[in-house]
């Protein structure tokens, strides 16, 4: 009996600590109890909360529940912890954010589905900087925690039907600029079309500096309730009071801030300031305002105009037309009005992808959604011949966003910036988020904006950095886009992984497998679209970049990849490379570690030399290439580790270049590195 309610007491406290547990592992951060709030002036010393520009140290567990001012810099210490409130609309500011405690952005069981946004500011020389961490970066240092886990959506997935350009549509076309008799006129100023609510045009006329005057009386003349357009072709050049308060009459706001070169449109309807839409498009090489619509529900038409450089348009669409619907093969009701998405190409072109966003829809099914505007390509969506070859369609929008802010021109402090102005005109010194070895990290749900740095090395969106044994760690389900330096960056780290990502339109390789010595990689589902040439290593530029730049042979450059692969022993399962200037898989191997990792004994140890010769594929299946300016699967040459000699020049670390012989796959190098010139290619 004794034995017996010995055996029910232990019982009983099983399943109290069991309940306490899952009780804890269900709660929401937010829900804690015992934090301070960010907003109470008790929380803080002397009860003032921080201001403008401080350096912020948090040491207790603290609830982040408004957003504070810009702040030079955040640490949260060992034993402390920062929460972020389930609240919306929540922005945090520093030029960096050191967590040595506790980040907490939702869980893995109780996601943040608030909107919530950090933005990291500064330049390359900027005085706050982290030794092991670099600047501008959300890190985690040994012994710490982030956890960011937004709210669940569906990352990618491909077109249910073929989906054609706007120029094939056989009906829908009410009025088109490029096939009107005004398609002829070349003046440089602003053009203005009007037209009647049902699409008829009423009138047409082109304005520069010796015209201005006429502006009035050509808009007094058209009837309340008709639809205008303007469009700046080249430049404004010198404006005009005329000019302006006659735009400003209509609705418009920025007229007055038309610059040489840049790029404007407008659009309203006639007696209805409420109507009115523009977009001032500046600072770069070709400004684009995109189109703006504008939808007559009497007429079921939209009216749209764009100004881009040297090209107007104009044009009148049926409204279905104007905003397709779209069928998609999975279920995509977690994407929600107001959301961007990237479309493929399925051409051998891939700068024919496209993004969208997404329009408010009240008949659309769980798989569909509406676009707002219609797509200048035509995208496949059909299995042929038993291969698929339909178009990808990922989601950029994700509720937490991380940022960088850039500065409007391009810098440079050190020779090699000029040399990066030279090539991209324009700031690359973004944002990024880097674990150290020792800490615990997992990314969810997240949208990176804006991060990566061509001027430094190991500064990238989302960074795995030396972590030697990182099992457990995982980045799932984020989208980057517009990126200066990857996606996501393997370094010096065993069994991590990557999985269902989003990663458009980035400079240098996407996802990277950085020194040769990583294993165990699970990299699962992840599309890579607009892989971009880059500066940061030989692999990563042109051939120009290499021979005019940077007066390197060019024998050592020119192998861009959405995928760097540089070992066999990582699991490679259904990713999508779908668009790149190089290549869309490359795999390439040295013979021994490189860079850091040649100084950690336990990864030199797990990579002999010559190992990755002869050590076989793990897993590698059901992976996609298309629309690839090079080859889809590029599986040849090797890195060089720095110093090698090859015909007379010396490879400088990171280097790619093709091996003197040939062998064919059967005949494997020993673990000597025997035969050492083993070369697959495809």
């Amino acid at each position: 009996m004794s034995r017996l309610k010995t055996f029910i007491g232990c019982l009983h406290l099983v399943c109290t600590l069991l309940t306490r547990h899952l009780s804890m592992a269900s709660q929401c951060p937010w829900e804690q109890t015992g934090l301070l709030r960010w907003s109470d002036s008790a929380t803080w010393p002397l009860g003032q909360k921080p201001g403008e520009n401080a350096e912020v140290s948090v040491r207790k567990r603290l609830l982040l529940d408004e957003s504070p001012p810009r702040l030079a810099n955040l640490t949260v210490d060992a034993g402390g912890a920062l929460i972020w409130d389930n609240v919306d609309d929540i922005l945090l500011q520093a030029s960096y954010i050191r967590v040595i405690g506790e980040f907490h952005m939702g869980s893995q069981s109780c996601p943040l589905n608030r909107r919530a946004t950090i933005s990291l500011y500064g330049n390359s020389i900027s005085k706050y900087e982290d030794t092991w961490l670099g600047r501008k970066f959300l890190g985690v240092r040994s012994g710490g925690v982030m956890e960011l886990h937004g709210k669940p959506k569906t990352s990618w997935t491909r077109l249910a039907h073929t989906v054609p350009a706007l120029s094939s549509a056989s009906c829908g076309f009410v009025y088109s600029h490029s096939t009107s008799p005004y398609a002829a006129e070349n003046k440089v100023g602003l053009f203005v079309t009007s037209w009647y609510p049902d699409g008829a045009v009423f009138d047409f006329g082109s304005f520069d500096a010796s015209t201005w005057m006429d502006l009035p009386t050509f808009l007094e003349k058209m009837p309340q309730g008709c639809v205008l357009a303007a469009s700046v072709r080249s430049s404004l050049g010198v404006g005009s009071e005329a000019l302006f308060t006659s735009l400003e009459r209509l609705g418009a706001q920025q007229v007055r801030n038309i610059g040489l070169g840049d790029s404007y449109a407008f659009i309203a309807r006639m007696g209805d300031k409420t109507t009115a839409l523009e977009r001032l498009a500046s600072g770069t090489q070709s400004p684009d305002t995109e189109y703006l619509h504008l939808s007559v529900a009497e007429s079921n038409l939209t009216f749209s105009v764009r100004s881009s450089g040297t090209n107007v348009d104009f044009r009148v669409l049926t409204s279905d037309l104007a905003f397709p619907v779209i069928s998609l093969d999975n279920d995509v009701s977690s994407w929600e009005p107001g959301d961007e998405v990237v479309i493929t190409s399925t051409d051998y072109d891939w700068e024919q992808v496209e993004v969208r966003r997404i329009l408010p829809c009240s008949t659309c099914s769980k798989n569909q959604i509406r676009l707002d505007g219609a797509l200048d390509n035509m995208h496949y969506g059909e299995v042929s011949q038993n291969v698929d070859m339909r178009a990808e369609v990922g989601l950029l929008t994700r509720n937490i966003k991380i940022q960088g802010i850039m500065e409007p021109q391009c810098y440079n402090f050190t020779d090699y910036e000029y040399l990066l102005c030279q090539a991209f005109q324009k700031d690359t010194f973004g944002g990024q988020i880097k674990a150290l070895r020792g800490s615990t990290i997992h990314v969810e749900g997240v949208e990176l904006y804006h991060m990566g740095q061509q001027a430094s090395v190991g500064a990238y969106p989302l960074h795995f950095h030396m972590m030697v044994e990182a099992r457990g760690m995982w980045f799932r389900n984020n989208s980057i886009h517009h990126s200066f330096s990857r996606c996501v960056t393997v370094h010096g780290s065993h069994n991590t992984e990557v999985s269902d990502h989003v990663c458009y339109d980035h400079l240098g390789h996407g996802y990277f497998l950085e020194d040769a010595v990583e294993q165990n990689t699970t990299m699962y589902r992840n599309l890579g679209v607009g892989t971009r040439y880059g500066m940061l290593t030989p692999g990563d530029r042109t051939v120009d970049m290499c021979k005019n730049l940077l007066k390197i042979p060019e024998i050592f450059c020119n192998d861009v990849s959405t995928f760097w692969l540089t070992h066999p022993n990582n699991n490679i399962i259904n990713n999508v490379a779908a668009g790149s200037d190089g290549h869309g898989y490359g795999m390439i191997f040295a013979d021994r570690p490189l860079t850091l990792s040649a100084k950690v004994p336990e990864l030199v140890a797990s990579a002999p030399p010559y190992s990755s010769q002869y050590f076989p594929l793990t897993r590698f299946y059901g992976n996609v290439a298309h629309s690839n300016s090079l080859d889809g699967l590029f599986f040849d040459s090797k890195i060089a580790s720095g110093g090698e000699n090859y015909q007379g020049d010396v490879a400088p670390p990171n280097a790619s270049f093709q091996l003197p012989t040939t062998t064919i796959p059967e005949v494997l190098p020993t673990p000597t590195g025997h035969v050492s010139g083993l070369r697959w290619k495809g």
